[in-house]
């Protein structure tokens, strides 16, 4: 291994190591030293076990390099937040979703980071202590294209998203005070990925007002808990979106909703999770569906319209069953036939 040359070393280290490993064989031997210092292996890092000392002192040999930071399993101090923004000059991506719930996200936080002026997409972790003031701090990253803000108890007025015209990706879900006027507020963004599940001052109104605009480029449109009919699935989801994947989650869901799926013909995914039983199955068979998640919601399995009528038609399509405790024992005899079928409990 001491022998081996730079360009290998490098590789290695590039595809079979993880940070903790490389800072520790940097020691070895001069040439080794050279290749963990090589800039290739500090563009995308992710940081799960150093400490919050050892973690400053990191950035400060490697922030130049790094464009995507991800801080797992860290207590995020107010001094590693100046860190990051003072030697992470060429940062584009930093992902806090998983940082211990007592980091200091909050108002000076985002007062702090938004001074990185190279910085398009930020993921806080759930339940961060980001306020007003603080969104409105964040508001001036116009540059921003990626916000993730999960759950979040202390924005009141969300009008300061108005000037991120550039999101493409933006998570919202669970947060208490979103209601349907951010729904009018984010219409004309052209967005790829929105998440307002759980956002309960959203109703349909207010994904009707988000979908007065036509947006082919969304791929992905998140609004569990949200309670919709037919007519918004055919008349306004169907003709304005672009969408891959949806994801179905109310007891109201009905047979006739089910039908009206048919008119999503780009959608390649389908998510129903605790919706009213699948009476047929015949009607899910959506034109580009290549895998249906259900779970914790019934549905027929032996009978013509049932499950294991539409896989052996359907071949193609891959059926993910959650928490299917509905099934009884011969129905799983039959349904354990089928490669294309996976059952899975919690």
């Amino acid at each position: 291994m001491l022998e081996l040359p730079p360009d290998c070393l490098l590789q290695i280290m590039l595809f079979s190591l993880s940070i903790d490993v490389i800072q520790k064989l940097k020691f070895v031997a001069k040439h080794w030293y050279e290749a963990a210092n090589h800039c290739v292996l500090w563009k995308d890092v992710s940081i799960k076990t150093l400490q919050n000392q050892r973690f400053q002192g990191f950035l400060k040999s490697h922030g130049k390099h790094i464009q995507k930071l991800h801080v797992n399993s860290l207590r995020l101090s107010r001094n590693a937040t100046w860190k990051i923004t003072f030697h992470c000059s060429t940062l584009y991506k930093l992902d806090l979703t998983h940082c211990y719930s007592d980091s200091l996200i909050d108002e000076k936080f985002c007062f702090i980071i938004c001074k990185l002026k190279t910085l398009h997409s930020i993921l806080l972790p759930n339940e961060s202590k980001v306020n007003d003031s603080g969104f409105r701090h964040l508001s001036k990253m116009s540059q921003l294209k990626m916000l993730q803000l999960r759950g979040n108890h202390h924005i009141v007025d969300f009008s300061p998203i108005k000037k991120l015209t550039k999101l493409v990706y933006l998570d919202l879900s669970s947060c208490v005070y979103a209601d349907n006027r951010l729904c009018e507020w984010i219409a004309d963004f052209k967005l790829q990925h929105l998440n307002l599940s759980y956002c309960y001052q959203v109703n349909m109104n207010g994904l009707e007002s988000f979908l007065k605009y036509n947006h082919p480029e969304l791929e992905t449109f998140r609004f569990l808990n949200v309670n919709v009919n037919s007519n918004f699935i055919t008349s306004v989801l169907a003709k304005k979106c672009g969408l891959t994947n949806l994801t179905l989650n109310s007891l109201s869901i009905n047979q006739e909703l089910y039908k009206s799926l048919s008119s999503l013909e780009k959608v390649k995914d389908l998510s129903i999770i605790g919706c009213a039983k699948i009476e047929d199955f015949r009607v899910l068979r959506l034109k580009s569906l290549e895998h249906i998640l259900i779970c914790r919601t019934a549905f027929n399995t032996l009978t013509k319209k049932g499950l294991i009528d539409f896989v052996t038609k359907h071949k193609d399509i891959k059926v993910h069953l959650y928490d299917a405790y509905h099934l009884q024992h011969k129905d799983l005899s039959e349904i354990i036939k089928y490669k294309n079928i996976f059952i899975e409990y919690s």
